[in-house]
């Protein structure tokens, strides 16, 4: 991985994950693995959609085509080939 382009999106992003989910929230840690297996797979899909590392994901990479139809399609996939290759 390449340095972040954008400091401020990966900064929420800990933030969420390190100081609101535990501490505000106060999230069980099966609740957190989720965010976080969500949050991941996310990524994953606009590092595919974009053709790029994941240190050059930003807000503006962030749009509409990613939402919701592209997504869900793309998880709905993603989920299948985890079952074909794992079960």
């Amino acid at each position: 991985m390449g340095r972040v382009i954008d400091t401020t999106l990966f900064g929420l992003f800990h933030d969420y994950f390190k100081v609101y989910l535990p501490k505000q929230r106060r999230c069980s840690p099966h609740t957190f693995r989720a965010y976080q297996s969500v949050m991941e797979t996310f990524m994953d899909f606009v590092k595919d959609q974009r053709c790029i590392d994941l240190s050059a994901v930003t807000f503006e990479i962030l749009d509409k085509k990613c939402f919701p139809c592209t997504w869900t399609v793309w998880n709905q996939r993603a989920a299948v080939f985890q079952r074909e290759t794992t079960g």
